[in-house]
């Protein structure tokens, strides 16, 4: 979807459950080349970023594409893990954010500003391109178990899949532990 800076210039909440059509996406650039361009996180993408903002990369991130937002600032693009995945600002650690579902991330070859002056500042750029890492990775596990959505234990009882068992049975019987 485009964006001005980091900011949709469209309605885009239909657009985290329903991607926009290729004629919409032509009309929006076709109204203005310059809007940078921003992916809706998520399930509807299919992509998660983590985003590390001037800190040191946390260890345990598979290799995966990676774009260079600004100097020293970095986003991890990962393969969306099939379930509720939430977005946070610091969870991960400090300096570190996530990107999940409802989120957006900006993409190369946008334009930085920097959020003092307004001005831009800097070009995103693959540092590692999808192409070159053979496309996104999977989650790391340290993630998903602290992004995950916590599903409610009236939906766990009736059931799990594959991908969350060991999740969703750590819940049930915390649930349990803790009511008897």
């Amino acid at each position: 979807i485009p964006a001005r800076g980091k900011i949709p210039v469209v309605k885009w909440q239909e657009h985290q459950t329903k991607r926009p059509t290729r004629e919409q996406v032509a009309k929006w650039w076709d109204e203005n080349p310059n809007y940078n361009i921003a992916l809706v996180t998520g399930a509807v993408s299919g992509v998660v970023v983590v985003d590390i903002d001037g800190v040191e990369i946390p260890p345990g991130l598979p290799p995966t594409a990676v774009v260079e937002t600004s100097p020293g600032r970095f986003h991890y693009y990962f393969k969306h893990p099939g379930f509720p995945i939430k977005n946070a600002v610091g969870e991960l650690m400090p300096g570190v954010d996530f990107k999940g579902d409802e989120g957006i991330t900006i993409l190369p070859p946008s334009t930085h500003y920097d959020k003092n002056t307004g001005k831009p500042d800097a070009q995103y750029g693959w540092a590692l391109s999808p192409k070159e890492v053979g496309g996104f990775a999977d989650l790391p596990q340290w993630v998903i178990d602290r992004m995950k959505v916590k599903k409610p234990i009236q939906e766990i009882a009736k059931g799990t899949a594959q991908g969350s068992r060991n999740a969703d049975t750590t819940s049930y019987i915390g649930y349990l532990l803790y009511n008897l």
